[in-house]
């Protein structure tokens, strides 16, 4: 359920920066219209007692006025936590934000946002863009004079450029003369951007590319009449935070010209009161508005691992979802036996998570990855894409090979922290602010690099001794010297079992076991593994309902009940020291491997999941 804190619906003044006042203002503007047209009643100022909120905006451009504007209000903005920390730690994080009060994520997707974040958030605002009112208000504020400003005045202009068009000193009159020769030079150039539309897509890759592909060709053939309606498979797309499953699909009602609806529990809890009969009820407008149309359509089932699955939680919070689960099921069913040529899409980041119902054959049974760049080409068309016209010479592939393995949502987010620092800067976009953090290939005088280097070697090669697929590797050194590594592992699209949850401790251990090896000693750099194998084990005993107990706690829950439950903690001690001596005598068996495999990181710094795959599988040879 929303709830709303009780405070001024009126706007109090504040004092802008005194860079980039301009942009902010519209930004504030239309944070409030929008919030009014939503209910919700923004806090002014931000109270501690304020619930957790979420602000989704139109695009990157909005990411750093919007959290000025609600700094200036007292609220407590969050970014999505590092990658590179473990579940735990960034669960940890959330919660520890949440207990300090005033605190708001804002996002461009629920992607960017933190999972445990979006179930605890109690207020959502959808910022959807700019109006001619809230410029009219920020040209008045600007310049002093009131002016009406029309659609067609600022059509086809950016959230950048409108702000760089009022500006202190001017009349009101020169500001909407200004807009009015930008909007029609964007009027001028549009067919020639309608050349490139196709290159400036959202680059795909792999089992996904080649589905959005056959997608396309079906619904090509269900217009024509050339397909029958029975061969569109509904499909659960699976891949990390960030990788861009709604954008594909996004992508797909777009090329193809279908129709798109969306559901997400968000916005189930969002759009009513949250009890049942509300949630049943948008579930089936949800399915009736995919029927009504004459032609194809699509439906896209957003966080349908956030739907708990029928056999956990408490009793009554088991009895709440396994009713809107089955209310889930008997709808898609329905769907199915109305013939209507319609695509379901679920998109997930956990898909050990959804109920097995609805990922059995005939309803969303079939698994697509989507999988972040795997080389660095695919990087650099990330980057192409998110930079627009900015930039078009500059040299990509240094900055792409640091990149490697990060999500599109990572690399839009990087794209976006430099245009934002460009514009409250009020000059061009320059390749330094694409490198904050100057990576530079400094001498590894103290062997830290080396030591990193066979810590995630250790994580990978003991991850391929079990069978798991590695996604992408790196080394990173900055400017004061300091070392970090990550190795990412390519998620599975089935459920674990037990011992698979094991296999995934042990190798989480694997860094420190290399570290004890081949350093003869242990430090504190693995207690971020350590945290994320502690976390595995008390979900394996809590949440999966793989152990002795049938108990499913919600992820959240586990995480307190580790830091205050003894018996829980000498579960996981004792689970912890056997898979720790497990990954001592695999890193000793394959220390050979380890040690090459070490070397190459060393020396090109990242690898991606190709080539990962092909130094292992030539080491077995």
């Amino acid at each position: 359920m929303i709830r709303n804190s009780t405070v001024n619906a009126g706007m109090t003044a504040h004092v802008m920066p005194a860079v980039g006042s301009s942009i902010v203002i519209l930004v504030t503007a239309a944070l409030e219209e929008h919030a009014l047209s939503q209910g919700v009643l923004l806090p002014d100022p931000w109270t501690k007692d304020a619930p957790p909120t979420i602000v989704y905006v139109p695009d990157s451009s909005w990411l750093a006025p919007m959290t000025v504007v609600i700094d200036a209000r007292g609220g407590a903005v969050h970014g999505t936590p590092s990658r590179e920390k473990s579940e735990v730690a960034r669960d940890l994080d959330v919660l520890v934000r949440i207990e300090d009060g005033a605190s708001v994520w804002v996002a461009v997707s629920s992607a960017h946002v933190p999972d445990l974040a979006r179930r605890a958030a109690e207020c959502f605002v959808t910022v959807k863009g700019l109006t001619s009112a809230a410029i009219a208000r920020a040209v008045g504020t600007v310049t002093g004079q009131e002016i009406i400003i029309e659609d067609a005045d600022w059509r086809g202009l950016s959230l950048p450029l409108i702000a760089s068009s009022i500006r202190s000193g001017d009349t009101a009159e020169a500001c909407r003369d200004r807009l009015r020769r930008w909007s029609a030079h964007t009027d001028e150039t549009e067919d020639a951007g309608e050349e490139t539309e196709e290159g400036d897509q959202w680059p795909v890759f792999g089992s996904a590319a080649v589905w959005l592909t056959e997608t396309l060709a079906l619904f090509d053939g269900l217009k024509t009449g050339r397909v029958p309606k029975g061969l569109l498979r509904h499909t659960m797309l699976a891949g990390q935070p960030g990788c861009g499953k709604s954008t594909l699909v996004d992508q797909l009602a777009e090329r193809a010209a279908i129709p798109l609806h969306r559901l997400s529990v968000g916005a189930l809890f969002a759009a009513g009161t949250g009890y049942l009969d509300s949630v049943v009820r948008q579930i089936v407008g949800f399915f009736d508005a995919l029927r009504s149309h004459n032609g194809p359509a699509i439906g896209i089932i957003e966080e349908i691992d956030a739907m708990s699955t029928r056999t956990g939680g408490t009793d009554s919070n088991g009895a709440y979802w396994s009713t809107v689960i089955t209310s889930m099921l008997l709808a898609i069913d329905d769907l199915n036996a109305s013939g209507a040529p319609v695509l379901l899409v679920g998109c997930t980041n956990r898909p050990e998570d959804v109920d097995a119902a609805i990922c059995r054959p005939g309803r969303i049974g079939r698994f697509i990855e989507v999988t972040p760049p795997q080389t660095i080409d695919d990087v650099v068309a990330v980057l192409r894409v998110h930079l627009g016209r900015d930039l078009p010479d500059a040299p990509l592939r240094d900055l792409a090979r640091l990149w490697l393995g990060e999500s599109q949502a990572q690399l839009a987010d990087r794209i976006a922290a430099a245009q934002n620092k460009a514009i409250l800067a009020g000059r061009p976009l320059g390749l330094a602010d694409l490198d904050p953090d100057g990576m530079t290939k400094k001498a590894d005088s103290n062997g830290i690099l080396k030591k990193a280097a066979l810590h995630e070697a250790a994580h990978a090669a003991i991850a391929d001794a079990f069978g798991r697929e590695v996604g992408a590797m790196a080394l990173r050194l900055d400017r004061a010297g300091s070392v970090s590594g990550f190795t990412t592992l390519i998620p599975r699209l089935m459920g674990a079992t037990y011992d698979e949850r094991l296999d995934d401790c042990c190798i989480a251990l694997a860094g420190r076991a290399a570290d004890a090896y081949f350093g003869k000693r242990v430090d504190d750099g693995s207690a971020t593994d350590l945290i994320q194998a502690s976390h595995a084990i008390a979900l394996l005993y809590l949440s999966t309902g793989l152990s002795e107990t049938l108990i499913a706690l919600p992820p959240d829950v586990v995480t307190k009940e580790l830091t205050t439950n003894l018996v829980l903690q000498d579960t996981v001690e004792t689970i912890l020291q056997d898979q720790m001596s497990r990954a001592d005598d695999l890193v000793a068996q394959h220390h050979q491997t380890i040690e090459r495999l070490a070397e190459v990181l060393l020396e090109r710094r990242t690898l991606a999941k190709a080539e990962i795959a092909a130094f292992l599988t030539e080491s077995k040879a």
